[in-house]
């Protein structure tokens, strides 16, 4: 975190003046124009202590602590990985983070359908010059194409019938059809299983298919998709994947909210 953002937080929150929440709101736009004018790179953050990067001036609150269990087992396989794909990829710190890991050559395909979301994508792709290795398809991924409405929430989005935003939506197929994906992440509010139903034909090529699958799981939305544990687990298990929690536990049912690993068997 930079020396100014240091001083700044401190006197925020240690001093007499951290009850004044008006004058802290009053301050923001003044505060972010200096940080601006200081360090013209962006704001620097190491997430969870080994990945460096800079963000856009509004992410000031934004920890350098970030999914810590997930992060590790993300990153520890993109060393080698030669193509990630990230679905739902928000403001690209896995996919800025993926790139700067991967050799030359790897290349970093993320998606994001939010219009606001992908502003900070692309902002943030341009302040760690990984615009070569990262390429931004602002669309949404699930079992067929077409046009899906979206509800958001604080940057967070879910696929309604009903949503206020409409964005385009495409599928694994579509969008790969003969690459080979090393490391997939997904990450889509409830659409899981759209989105490996939409890659039937990836997951059925034995040289194609991603050898390492991670896939936040929202059990609780899964009734507006007509999703159910059983069948999620053997769209994965009959496409060769042994399925565990990132504990190491081996996954048999899924009824929590976190995040999962899909490997190919060996």
């Amino acid at each position: 975190m930079r020396f100014l953002e240091q001083i700044t937080k401190w006197i925020r929150h240690r001093s007499p003046l951290k009850k004044y929440q008006s004058l802290w709101a009053m301050l923001r736009a003044p505060y972010r124009k200096a940080l601006a004018l200081f360090y013209p790179q962006g704001l620097q953050r190491i997430i969870n202590g080994t990945d460096r990067l800079y963000v856009d001036y509004c992410w000031t609150s934004m920890p350098e602590t970030y999914e810590p269990d997930v992060w590790g087992e993300v990153m520890s396989r993109l060393n080698q990985a030669k193509l990630f794909v990230d679905i739902g990829g928000h403001i690209g710190l896995y996919a800025v983070c993926g790139a700067q890991r991967m050799p030359e050559g790897g290349k970093v395909v993320v998606f994001e359908p939010l219009p606001k979301n992908g502003k900070f994508l692309r902002d943030n792709v341009r302040l760690n010059r990984q615009d070569k290795k990262i390429e931004i398809r602002e669309l949404a991924v699930g079992e067929q194409s077409g046009k899906a409405s979206m509800n958001e929430n604080e940057s967070q989005a879910t696929l309604q019938a009903d949503g206020a935003i409409v964005v385009r939506i495409s599928t694994l197929d579509e969008e790969f059809p003969t690459e080979t994906i090393d490391v997939l992440k997904i990450d889509v509010e409830g659409a899981e299983e759209k989105v490996l139903l939409g890659a039937k034909s990836l997951l059925a090529n034995k040289s194609r298919k991603p050898r390492s699958i991670f896939i936040e799981v929202h059990p609780y939305a899964w009734g507006a998709f007509g999703t159910r544990s059983e069948d999620f687990i053997k769209i994965l298990k009959d496409a060769g994947y042994r399925l565990r929690r990132l504990d190491g536990q081996p996954l048999r049912e899924i009824n929590f909210y976190g995040e999962i690993l899909a490997e190919l068997e060996k």
